[in-house]
């Protein structure tokens, strides 16, 4: 099967039914790009036009294997991985910014796969592996752009997925953007994510969900953000590079390119600078720094929450980051195939 009947498409959905397998719903792209802040932004946007609305597909998720393994896979430029509100968002908006880019920021198809071994045991990491590859390829080719500049924003908990994505992608340079642990929670405090409430998250920490209620929220909150930062650190990857919020916006100008094999110019950099000047969430408001204020937010059930659960490892991946090459050609992973010139 040829790939082209995809061009255009994007999967918005993988899902199990009992007795017929594993399906994917897809949305008419057309000529939008994966310009707002997040993959579901974009997909709600399209589907609001009545074309859009009439003329959904579904396709079996093994058609895709047929038509987007092999030569048609793509591999991303660079990865995004976050331990959630912490700048990545910035990250991926700065370089969706550039022309030609294509940024697909926290996917629920790329979820739906990775995922895919709780609802179904027959699942195999394998399996996981190989149906990952063809789910991306399948987002980086529904929009038009350079196959060179094509860069995946994780979902935070998917870094504990990461020797899987490692074998999906090997070689693949990626980030992992973090931020000073007070700072985090205060922002999960005044508006929780949807992972932070109870339901979701404790198959993440082992607890049953009485066992997770019974916790302060602010350490339910830090023991959750613990483990997406050790998992990063028990996986010791080279060709993963640490960014503190501190460093931006400037590294996702000049170094984080530069890892992703991605030049944008002179022009490409004023662009970039000019996107970091928005709110990287609501583009229509200026961005606005907030660190001094989140730290004075902080109360003592945060500040005990951060002291015993996130400081010890934020100091490590702080160690780690500061004993890191400086970005040039000869640092990026020897083995990646997606530098452009």
């Amino acid at each position: 099967m040829s790939a082209a009947p995809f061009d255009g498409w994007s999967p918005v959905r993988v899902f199990c039914e009992p007795d017929d397998g594993w399906s994917v719903d897809w949305c008419r792209i057309g000529e939008e790009r994966f310009s707002d802040p997040f993959f579901a932004q974009t997909i709600d946007r399209a589907l609001q036009r009545p074309f859009n609305q009439a003329f959904r597909r579904r396709t079996r998720l093994d058609t895709l294997g047929e038509a987007l393994g092999g030569a048609n896979a793509l591999r991303p430029a660079g990865l995004i991985f976050h331990m959630s509100r912490c700048g990545s968002t910035l990250v991926s908006q700065m370089l969706a910014a550039l022309p030609r880019s294509i940024v697909v920021s926290e996917a629920e198809p790329v979820d739906d796969v990775l995922a895919a071994h709780r609802h179904d045991p027959a699942v195999t990491d394998e399996w996981r592996a190989e149906r990952l590859r063809w789910i991306v390829t399948a987002l980086g080719r529904s929009v038009r752009g350079d196959p060179g500049r094509f860069v995946l924003k994780m979902d935070s908990w998917h870094v504990l997925d990461l020797p899987l994505i490692r074998r999906a992608f090997p070689g693949v340079p990626s980030i992992m953007v973090y931020r000073d642990p007070f700072e985090v929670l205060v922002s999960h405090e005044r508006e929780p994510g949807w992972m932070m409430q109870l339901g979701y998250a404790e198959r993440f920490l082992g607890l049953t969900q009485d066992e997770a209620a019974a916790l302060p929220r602010a350490e339910y909150r830090a023991r959750l953000l613990e483990r997406f930062l050790r998992a990063l650190l028990g996986a010791d990857d080279p060709a993963c590079r640490l960014v503190n919020y501190t460093e931006l916006p400037g590294a996702a100008i000049e170094s984080i390119p530069l890892w992703f094999g991605i030049d944008p110019g002179s022009e490409g950099r004023r662009t970039m600078a000019a996107a970091a000047r928005r709110d990287a969430k609501r583009p229509y408001q200026e961005h606005t720094p907030d660190s001094e204020e989140k730290q004075r937010r902080a109360g003592a059930a945060i500040r005990a929450a951060a002291e015993t659960w996130l400081l010890p490892v934020y100091h490590q991946l702080e160690a780690q980051r500061r004993r890191q090459r400086p970005v040039d050609s000869s640092s990026r992973p020897q083995d990646s195939e997606t530098t452009i010139p």
